[in-house]
């Protein structure tokens, strides 16, 4: 609306720009970032380098492509899940083009490709830590928004650095950084300041 008669074609080129986007970033040959998860993990780091541009939504809904909608939206299943489906890939309540996969399809999809972590920032928790570490440490999920669409949650960043080990090797190191969420910390604040008896 504030862009008047530009409104149409400032969308129509920002869809443009998404269309070249990349689906993911290789760390140092040894972490891999997407936005949502690896899905069914029967794919190569080496195919998805070789994935033509612009990629539009049509090209994503195409049965051959379903790998590639679910670098965007599939969701691992979690460790603590308590139920018998944590191996393996199974329908996702998102949609049914996109899968949640467990920790063995993880642990599989790193070894075949020769990384050692993917790190993953599609999913909010609700009142979550921002981050959490999961399939044996071999996948990190990463929510930089806090207090996302009303769930309370903290937000967290990464930073990656080389470090020496002790045998003189150099190893990545993953460190987590969070911003606690303001809704929590205001009630926290409030608690405190009223005592326990008044709030």
């Amino acid at each position: 609306e504030k862009l008047g008669s530009f409104a149409e074609k400032a969308f129509s080129n920002f869809e443009k720009a998404f269309e070249w986007l990349p689906l993911a970033c290789l760390i140092d040959g040894k972490i891999l970032t997407v936005h949502g998860g690896i899905g069914d993990g029967k794919w190569t780091i080496d195919e998805l380098a070789c994935v033509k541009r612009p990629l539009n939504s049509e090209v994503f809904l195409e049965t051959n492509n379903r790998w590639l909608y679910n670098i965007l939206w599939s969701d691992p299943i979690p460790d603590d899940d308590g139920g018998t489906d944590l191996f393996g890939v199974h329908t996702s309540p998102r949609t049914a083009s996109a899968v949640n996969f467990g920790w063995n399809i993880t642990k599989t999809f790193c070894a075949m490709n020769g990384i050692d972590v993917i790190v993953r920032s599609h999913q909010c928790l609700e009142e979550g830590r921002g981050f959490e570490v999961m399939h044996d440490q071999h996948l990190v999920r990463v929510f930089s928004a806090r207090d996302y669409e009303g769930h309370r949650n903290d937000a967290s960043m990464i930073s990656i650095c080389k470090d020496r080990t002790s045998l003189n090797r150099v190893q990545l190191v993953l460190r987590m950084h969070g911003l606690r969420s303001l809704v929590r910390l205001e009630q926290e604040v409030s608690q405190v300041s009223l005592g326990p008896d008044e709030a």
